[in-house]
């Protein structure tokens, strides 16, 4: 009891000043000065923390203290101050494998008996690399026991709308145990057995927590944005982090790295932004879809058939789905007394959720929103990312398509729907 009070006011205490830490710095033999903050008590586990490519946040740290007084030693990575790089999705690119390489090295030197990678989102890519680089280099060797990570994003390039993603080579050469926190809300939760499927190809033990009703960043965006379960999943960092590391220490330990077919170095093609719709490349045929609606009514895409239809997949927390629902309430008001439709399809959320985000952010709600509770109609559909929308034509035949937000009111949109009236 007395341990837990004692936890409890050192969190308090420490998160209220986190923003005032004094950040430390790592001297790799590359000659990098890395930059970390780092929760150092002697403890014989060390979880290295990778950021994702939103770069190390004030409240990533207070989930870092919540890990620390668990019993472990945190090293949590500033790679974007270290090498200047401002935060978005290609910025993981930037970062070389062989220095966090050479964090494990220093690591390992400094005595920790377990060693943990930890990764969010595209971060996990250079996780996996660096570990695999560490097992080749240092076969039979225990240490390093293997990966902690939050919704990993484990996709080669960009996927295009209708189309299959292709992993990286990396996802497929793993053999060292991973575990996997995955929250609910969040484009890779639908996908979740795809990225377990992966990484089980290589021979790796591996557990997917999935957390329901939980946002992606929980534990490094600022609190205003997020729910009380967000943040009292925050709170509970250590115990999760706990179940796995000892899940970790369980598994299988291989003596050496997995092979990868033919070495290859995963090279991520930067597209140019698409800012209206494109001739969609996928199969044609609209798949079914047949949902009930926030109304109450039950929506089936074949009973539009001569109309223009657009199916558009969303949710709540996607901050772009949320900006683009004006635009799309300004279409479909252009468009009233045509052969016009407009199904909003929202990804796994609770219809009271739903119409609570309506009510909340006083938005109108101009068109059916279905509801999509269990995921298969956005697998079917081949919805890797949120939002993604589909325009079909009288026949029922998918003609454009578009990946990410936009403004649906512009002139150019609607000269595309109604050349297909």
């Amino acid at each position: 009891m007395m341990k837990t009070i004692f936890s409890l006011l050192f969190i308090l205490i420490l998160v209220s000043n986190a923003e005032a830490y004094e950040k430390k710095e790592i001297n790799l033999p590359s000659g990098t000065d890395l930059i970390y903050t780092g929760f150092e008590e002697g403890n014989s586990t060390l979880i290295i923390w990778l950021p994702s490519e939103h770069g190390t946040s004030p409240e990533m740290i207070e989930s870092a203290l919540n890990i620390a007084v668990e019993g472990f030693d945190v090293w949590t990575l500033d790679l974007h101050s270290t090498y200047m790089e401002p935060p978005g999705r290609a910025s993981m690119a930037k970062f070389d494998a062989e220095e966090i390489y050479q964090i494990l090295a220093v690591a390992k030197k400094r005595g920790y008996e377990n060693i943990v990678l930890s990764a969010a989102s595209r971060g996990a890519i250079l996780a996996l690399n660096a570990g695999r680089m560490w097992q080749i280099k240092h076969p039979g060797d225990h240490n390093f026991l293997g990966y902690i990570f939050l919704h990993p994003h484990l996709i080669e390039g960009s996927v295009e709308i209708g189309d299959d993603a292709a992993y990286l080579p990396i996802a497929r050469a793993v053999n060292k145990p991973v575990f996997i926190l995955q929250p609910e809300y969040s484009t890779k939760f639908l996908r979740s057995d795809q990225v377990a499927r992966q990484l089980k190809t290589g021979g790796a033990e591996l557990k997917l927590v999935a957390m329901d009703n939980i946002a992606a960043g929980f534990y490094a965006r600022p609190r205003e944005d997020l729910t009380d379960a967000d943040l009292a999943m925050r709170s509970q960092m250590g115990t999760l982090f706990d179940q796995g590391f000892e899940f970790l220490k369980a598994a299988k330990q291989p003596d050496k790295a997995a092979p990868m077919a033919g070495e290859e170095t995963a090279q991520t093609v930067q597209k140019s932004r698409v800012r209206s719709l494109t001739p969609f490349k996928g199969s044609p045929a609209a798949p079914a879809l047949k949902l009930k609606g926030i109304d109450g009514k039950t929506y089936d895409l074949s009973s539009f058939k001569g109309q223009v239809v657009l199916v558009n997949f969303w949710a709540t927390w996607c901050g772009p789905c949320v900006k683009e629902i004006p635009s799309l309430n300004r279409l479909v008001e252009k468009m009233q007394g045509t052969n016009f439709q407009l199904l909003s399809v929202d990804i796994k959320e609770h219809k009271r959720r739903i119409k609570s985000f309506f009510d909340r952010l006083e938005l109108k709600q101009g068109f059916p929103v279905l509801m999509d509770r269990d995921g298969k109609a956005s697998k079917a559909w081949k919805v890797y990312a949120y939002p993604s929308t589909f325009l079909i034509d009288k026949a029922g035949t998918i003609r454009y398509a578009k990946r990410g937000a936009m403004e649906w009111d512009d002139q150019d949109v609607i000269d595309t729907i109604t050349a297909l009236f």
